[in-house]
This record gives C-alpha cells, sequence and structure tokens, in this order.
C-alpha cells in the first residue's frame, strides 16, 4: 500500500528544501522497497478546519514547514489539542553545545493548545504514554492550574502505571535540568512556559537547527519545522529528523525512520555543517550534506537485503 506524505508549507520559496527532505525520503523508500508517494502545497490563506480536515483524509503524513505564526493557525484548523516536543536529545557526542561541558540538559515537554477539561485530559494521556515509551517518570509546571493539571496527570499516569506526577516550579524545573546529571522527567507545561524551555534549552544545547514540534490531533501526529537564522531558511536537518519522526509515529515505519534519523546524527557527528550553522569547519552545501545522508540509507538498505 502506498503511503502518501504531504508537504505544506507557507511560503514559495521554502520549496527548494522541501525537496531535498523528499530526496531524502525516496532515497529512504527505494533502499527499504517502500512505496510512498510524496507532494507540496501551499496554506491557502483562507483555509478552514474542514480544508485541513480533508488535508488529514487524504494524506497519511503531513509535514508543515513555515512560520511559528502560521504553526499556531495549523493547529487550531486542526484541532491539535496539545503539541509536543524532545529538546537536545539528539545532540550528544555531536560537538553542538554551547556549554563548555559539552553536556546539553535534554528535555520532552508536552504543552496543552486549549483549556478545555477534554483538552487537558488528552494532553495528560499524552504526556504519560510519551513518558512510558520513554522510561521516564512525568512532572507538570505548577500555576494557577494546579487542580485541574494534578487530577488530569494523576488519573493518566494511574492507567498508565506511573508514579504520581512531580509539581515544579519554573526555577525548579530549570535548576534540575541545569545542575543534576539525572534524566529529566517528560514535563507538561502551559505553551509559554513550554515556549520558554524551548528555546533556552536549545540555545544551549545548539540545536535550534535541529529541533522541529509535532502537533497532536485526533486523526493523525503533524510534524512541524519553522524556519531559523536571518535568511528566515527552513534548517535542512530539522527537516530530515522530523522526517524521521513522521515514518515513526504516523506512518509506523519504526526501521526507515530509525535508519534517516542514525544516518543524520552520523553525518553531524562526523563534523559536517550546512550553511545556516555558520562559519564553521566543515561547511558544506545542502546537496552535498543530503548525499552524505543517501549514502548511509543505501548502506543500511543493502545490509537489511542481505541479513533480513
Amino acid at each position: 500500500m502506498r503511503a502518501r506524505v504531504l508537504f505544506l508549507t507557507d511560503r514559495a520559496s521554502h520549496r527548494e528544501e522541501l525537496r531535498l527532505a523528499q530526496s531524502a525520503l525516496s532515497e529512504l523508500a527505494i533502499a527499504f522497497s517502500q512505496s510512498i508517494s510524496m507532494r507540496e502545497q501551499m496554506l491557502p490563506e483562507d483555509c478552514n478546519p474542514d480544508d485541513l480536515s480533508q488535508l488529514m483524509l487524504d494524506n497519511d503524513a503531513i509535514l508543515f514547514c513555515g512560520s511559528q505564526a502560521n504553526l499556531g493557525r495549523v493547529a487550531g484548523l486542526a484541532q491539535a489539542y496539545a503539541a509536543s516536543a524532545q529538546v537536545n536529545h539528539h545532540v550528544q557526542g555531536l560537538g553542538l553545545s554551547r556549554l563548555k561541558t559539552d553536556r546539553a540538559p535534554a528535555l520532552r515537554l508536552v504543552w496543552p493548545l486549549e483549556d478545555s477539561p477534554e483538552a487537558l485530559t488528552r494532553a495528560a494521556t499524552l504526556a504519560c504514554a510519551q513518558a512510558k515509551a520513554s522510561g521516564s517518570n512525568v512532572a507538570y509546571l505548577t500555576g494557577n492550574h494546579d487542580k485541574g493539571w494534578w487530577e488530569a496527570l494523576s488519573r493518566a499516569a494511574m492507567y498508565a502505571a506511573l508514579p504520581a506526577p512531580q509539581p515544579l516550579t519554573l526555577d525548579g524545573a530549570l535548576w534540575n535540568l541545569l545542575n543534576t546529571d539525572k534524566p529529566a522527567p517528560l514535563l507538561m507545561a502551559n505553551p509559554m512556559d513550554a515556549a520558554l524551555l524551548r528555546h533556552l534549552l536549545a540555545y544551549l544545547g545548539g540545536s535550534e537547527l535541529i529541533h522541529y514540534q509535532c502537533l497532536h490531533t485526533e486523526k493523525m501526529e503533524i510534524q512541524a519545522v519553522v524556519p531559523q537564522g536571518p535568511g528566515n531558511k527552513l534548517p535542512f536537518f530539522s527537516l530530515l529528523y522530523a522526517v524521521a519522526q513522521a515514518l515513526r509515529n504516523t506512518l509506523h515505519m519504526t526501521r526507515e525512520g530509525d535508519c534517516l534519523d542514525t544516518a543524520t546524527s552520523n553525518v553531524l557527528a562526523s563534523g559536517w555543517r550546512t550553511a545556516e550553522f555558520g562559519q564553521v569547519d566543515k561547511v558544506i552545501p545542502d546537496a552535498e550534506a543530503l548525499d552524505l545522508v543517501n549514502q548511509q540509507v543505501r548502506l543500511a538498505g543493502e545490509l537489511y537485503e542481505r541479513l533480513g
């Protein structure tokens, strides 16, 4: 069965970067004998919830690549109940950290996108499911919502067989992240605190150019990449990591997603960087970086075919 992937964008100028991501996906499909169709579409100015709902019905996976403002718009149109991100989970050993120790505090984040009890319950269930899958506990940032959040997370944690959720202040959460080596619990926070933590930790870890987010809807998980830097360009490596996540979580192609994820990390670990990283020693064009990733994907496909 052919998997259908839509690259949804808000700027025609992003199409060149999207073609590179599609090329990587095509190479992966060939290497592992998968059938994947891809297309691009501009986000219409007059797009309404019914239009986006139809796009989700017509496609098996959607990657949104555009501004933060339009990402919020897509979240509303798709009736997303929560968003999530993994900050600094790919940076260990890549030499990206801005900290002298090269240690980058890593964090999994979930934040509800609506104030309704139903959305909060779904966000809490998502947070506990992700915590269970990653082998971590769950915590939440305290505020004027304490009672509702505690109740929703406690119920979800009970069903997921997790310890009771840990309440944390923003100050306490930051102190733990920056001063202890213990793995951080998955953290549920309001959108403003989640954005602050994402931006701060990504800057410290040097991971803003490999970062992506996920929107969670009833129908599917939508991966999202936001332009970075003065050129308003989509980060090349962010796109590849987002595609890998879509393969794993949305298309249920875990093997292929892990392969692309590993190939991308290997290129970064070898010291290669694209132009958006600035003046560093081993800067290469995006197309050359894509070739390096594709070489590893082809090799992995050959090994899989031989060894089964």
